[in-house]
């Protein structure tokens, strides 16, 4: 039987068309697998951004948490509605805890967002509201300073935050966090 060069042709082109759709058919099963990966890794990412960011707010809480431990006198403006005198022996301790106080508040807002899952509204936020109801200190801090936290910061501070700045605690009870 005698093959004739266009046979012998026909027959290697349909072999290497064959290894093609082989190659074509490992490449998709490898993609696949490389998007499996990629996926698996974004979630273990995100994750651990998550963590980061909840480790971030619970250590500085704690710091906080401390600091009080450590000054007790200054506590009653922060958490028993104690209010600040011009001639208070404390002025100046009081007006530092209250900036300590504010910028961890202004870093959970800012934070917040790299976890849109969490219930901020629930917890933090919360903790945050009782804070400016408890101290007058604090809840004054951010109107004198309301330019420093607030201005910019449309995306991260909730309205009622901005309420509290321009209006105080009762115009603000009225609102919703």
């Amino acid at each position: 039987m005698e093959v004739s060069f266009d046979h012998i042709m026909a027959v290697v082109g349909t072999v290497v068309n064959l290894l093609g759709v082989a190659l074509v058919l490992y490449s998709i099963r490898m993609l696949a697998k490389q998007t499996k990966e990629m996926a698996r890794q974004t979630k273990l990412s995100v994750q651990a951004t998550r963590s980061s960011v909840y480790q971030s707010v619970s250590s500085t809480m704690i710091e906080i948490d401390r600091f009080f431990v450590e000054h007790p006198h200054l506590r009653p403006y922060f958490y028993h509605g104690k209010e600040l005198a011009l001639d208070d022996p404390h002025h100046n301790e009081v007006g530092a805890a209250a900036e300590m106080m504010m910028d961890f508040v202004d870093s959970v807002f800012m934070l917040a967002p790299n976890m849109p899952d969490y219930p901020w509204e629930k917890t933090w936020y919360r903790y945050f509201r009782d804070q400016f109801e408890s101290s007058p200190v604090l809840l004054q801090y951010l109107k004198d300073r309301a330019s420093w936290y607030l201005d910019g910061t449309e995306n991260y501070y909730p309205k009622w935050v901005r309420d509290l700045a321009i209006n105080g605690m009762r115009a603000s009870s009225k609102n919703t966090m």
